[in-house]
């Protein structure tokens, strides 16, 4: 019941921490939850209000009724949390609700981690991709690619990103992939998903999973960040935000369509510049999505829908000065495409199985970068030959205006399907078996890195060749896991027991092939709670642990790299007369795949304690990470 207006609140999730089963309430805001003569632990959720836990005694009556307010999501409260919450998982996380990101006003994914602890406070900056940090400063690409987004569920996958110039000049250092320095645009590939292109103005909260997370996250090594986008009734809502670098508006509503779901749509755009004296140099993005949300059979065995569809186009450019010599010059980068995805839970309550979860999702895009510049340099002679042995090179002028553009067409596919029996035991005490498979691919059907060979964008003894990404095999990964979750009762003390165990098959064609092998990653959290009283001094106390290993496997930009090209010039005559002119060159080719390659692992361990005094929430964190086998060029 909403706790301000007194009425009832419709399609509010009810759901029980430790067995997982849930209901929704109906537009009489009633629902059912089994209880079983045993204590059970609620968490009562609803799009526009606080999420709100309970604990129901263990001495329930048949048809007990209980009457839950919730109090609404606004700034407007006399108290509301404008900053991130410890996470109620096992692995150490934070949790960001819809009430901290209106007062953080942010305009990308990025802004929001901030309010993680550890992470630096920074003014919002689209002049640069923007990548994921956990528990460090800097940013390094391995650990920016071993950090996962989590949509709804569902990864959001940047494995098939090859928007290189050439993977022979690829290097990672610090905080970005740094290309040929005579190439100028941006790029994540190597990298994480850029976190400019994600808009915060749909995303109902997010959690941060800095510890050992569950085995049925997997393909990761840093953490992951679970994002639950809006999907229920909200009002129309209109956003504006602007100040000398950024403006952003925003317009969404969620519809209640009777007995036929809900509906949200939303659409977001941002255009941004790095210097308010001149603007050539912007970031432009526009994000429209879709949501359908339905729970079927809610008064027997609830079966939830959740499909989403979002569009989206981005635009980063940098313009020269029109007024300079250079004004012909040209640099963008953009991107473009089309994801979506299915999530949903059933509860069945038979007696060989509790529930079960199912994800599914697909992602089809368009990435292109242009450049065009002027080329200065002395006469040099260059080769031109795609195949080996002897051939005739040219000598290039001192000035040329060349063109280059990479190419690429990524596609993902996700899917994951999960079930769990979860029983109650003697009071106080339950135990919950997770099992599951989840399979993806990634792979890149665009037309690559193309130039002019006889008029390239930078001249190189050994410069690469034109090349098409269309040939290139996807990259498989599938996975099965298991996990046991106990909560024993101790007399007034809850030992709080999860391990299991995730066995990963990577396999890309002539490189990881079936030798590779499988990479098991076992996991396991320990809590023990010791106090648990709100009316003492000390309302809380805990102490935690656990140890786990992740694997990520290699992007396509490091399973298959640029063919190598050495060019040797064997005769050079040089005249006044440039139709006299010669130049031959002895070509060697190279395959540069590393078939040693094998995924980036983390071994991560982690002690802490939580505890309550008064109204003094505190939560320390011990931790030590050894990541091993990183990529690079």
């Amino acid at each position: 019941m909403d706790g301000g207006r007194k009425v009832p609140v419709s399609a509010a999730l009810v759901e029980d921490i430790r067995t997982s089963e849930f209901a929704f309430t109906g537009d009489d805001g009633r629902c059912r939850i089994h209880a079983n003569g045993q204590e059970i632990h609620l968490k009562i959720s609803s799009l526009g209000y606080q999420v709100k836990f309970l604990s129901l005694p263990g001495v329930l009556q048949t048809d007990s009724v209980y009457t839950i307010f919730l109090e609404a999501s606004s700034l407007a409260l006399e108290e509301v949390t404008v900053t991130a919450e410890k996470g109620t998982g096992m692995g150490t996380s934070t949790t960001v609700h819809r009430a901290a990101m209106d007062h953080t006003q942010p305009a990308s994914l990025y802004d929001l981690m901030q309010l993680v602890p550890g992470n630096l406070i920074e003014n919002p900056d689209f002049s640069a991709p923007q990548q994921l940090r956990m528990r460090e400063v800097g940013t390094e690409a391995n650990s920016a690619a071993g950090a996962a987004i989590i949509l709804d569920g569902n990864p959001l996958l940047n494995d098939a990103n090859m928007q290189i110039s050439s993977t022979t000049d690829v290097t990672s250092y610090v905080n970005e992939v740094t290309q040929n320095s005579l190439l100028r645009f941006r790029t994540t590939a190597g990298m994480g998903t850029d976190l400019r292109a994600i808009s915060t103005q749909n995303i109902e909260s997010i959690e941060v999973m800095l510890g050992i997370p569950s085995v049925e996250f997997g393909n990761l090594t840093t953490g992951a960040v679970l994002v639950h986008t809006k999907a229920g009734y909200s009002p129309l809502q209109v956003r504006m935000k602007t100040d000398p670098f950024t403006n952003q508006v925003y317009v969404g509503k969620g519809m209640h369509l009777a007995n036929r779901g809900a509906l949200n749509v939303s659409l977001d755009y941002l255009t941004s510049t790095s210097d308010v004296l001149s603007k050539r140099e912007s970031y432009d993005r526009l994000n429209g999505q879709v949501g359908y949300f339905k729970v079927f059979m809610n008064a027997t065995t609830p079966l939830t829908l959740n499909a989403r569809m979002n569009v989206f186009t981005s635009l980063d450019s940098n313009h020269n000065d029109p007024d300079a010599f250079t004004d012909e010059e040209d640099v963008r980068s953009s991107s473009k495409g089309i994801n979506g995805s299915l999530t949903g839970k059933w509860w069945l309550n038979k007696t060989w199985i509790t529930g079960i979860k199912y994800n599914i999702s697909g992602a089809l895009s368009h990435q292109y970068a242009f450049q065009r510049k002027y080329r200065n340099s002395s006469e040099r002679a260059i080769a031109t030959s795609m195949v080996p042995g002897e051939h005739f090179g040219v000598i290039l002028p001192t000035v040329g205006l060349s063109e280059f553009s990479v190419d690429g067409m990524p596609y993902h596919f996700f899917g994951q399907l999960s079930a769990h029996k979860s029983w109650r035991l003697k009071k106080g005490t339950s135990n919950k078996i997770l099992a599951g498979a989840d399979y993806r691919v990634s792979g890149n059907r665009g037309n690559g890195q193309q130039f002019d060979v006889e008029d390239p964008p930078y001249i190189k003894v050994n410069a690469p060749r034109p090349r098409s990404y269309a040939d290139i095999p996807a990259v498989h990964s599938a996975a099965v896991y298991i996990e046991d979750h106990l909560s024993l009762a101790l007399g007034s003390t809850l030992l709080d027991l999860e391990a299991g165990v995730r066995l990963n098959y990577f396999r890309a064609e002539d490189v990881m092939n079936t030798s590779l092998g499988a990479y098991p990653e076992p996991r396991a959290n320990v809590r023990y709670r010791l106090f648990s009283n709100p009316a003492a001094k000390i309302r809380h106390f805990s102490i935690r642990g656990g140890v786990g290993q992740l694997y990520k496997a290699p992007s396509l930009m490091y399973l298959y790299p640029n063919t190598a090209y050495l060019d040797l010039l064997s005769l050079l005559y040089y005249t006044p007369n440039a139709d006299q002119r010669t130049a031959v060159f002895t070509t060697y080719i190279f395959d540069s795949k590393n078939p040693h390659l094998v995924p980036v692992s983390n071994t991560k361990f982690e002690v802490g304690m939580d505890f309550t005094i008064g109204n003094v929430k505190a939560s320390v964190t011990a931790f030590r990470e050894e990541s091993k086998n990183g990529m690079g060029m």
